[in-house]
C-alpha cells in the first residue's frame, strides 16, 4: 500500500497546528475566524440599528423617553464583540475544530442574548 500523497490542504492544516502550539492563529484559523467575525459583525449591526432606531420608534408611538430600555440596547451593542473576543481568546492553543466549536457556541450565545433583548424591549411596549 503506497503512502497517501500530501495535499496543500494537509500542509495548511499542519501549519495551523504548528501555529496553535505557539499560541497563535494559523492562516486557516484566521480565514475561518474572519468568516465568524462577519457573522458577529452582523449581530453588532443589528444591535446598533436597534440602538438608533428603537428610540425613534418609541417617539413615534408616543411612548415616554424614560421607557426606552437603554441598558438592553447598549448590551445589544456590547455583547457580540465581547463574545467573539472571548471565544477567540479561549480558542488560542486549541485545534481548529475546537476553535470552530467555540465560535459556533459564541454565535449561539450572542444570538440568544439578542433575542432576549428584543423580547425585553417588546415587553416594555406591552406595558
Amino acid at each position: 500500500m503506497s503512502p497517501r500523497r500530501r495535499t496543500p490542504i494537509d500542509e495548511a492544516l499542519d501549519d495551523d497546528a504548528r501555529e496553535t502550539q505557539r499560541g497563535r492563529l494559523g492562516w486557516v484559523a484566521l480565514v475561518i475566524g474572519a468568516l465568524f467575525g462577519l457573522l458577529f459583525a452582523y449581530q453588532l449591526f443589528e444591535g446598533l440599528a436597534n440602538l438608533i432606531g428603537l428610540p425613534v420608534f418609541y417617539d413615534q408611538l408616543g411612548i415616554a423617553p424614560e421607557a426606552i430600555p437603554w441598558a438592553v440596547l447598549v448590551a445589544g451593542v456590547v455583547v457580540p464583540p465581547a463574545v467573539f473576543l472571548a471565544a477567540t481568546l479561549l480558542g488560542l492553543r486549541r485545534t481548529l475544530p475546537q476553535k470552530v466549536v467555540l465560535w459556533i457556541a459564541g454565535l449561539a450565545v450572542s444570538a440568544a442574548l439578542a433575542l432576549s433583548f428584543i423580547a425585553m424591549a417588546a415587553r416594555t411596549l406591552a406595558g
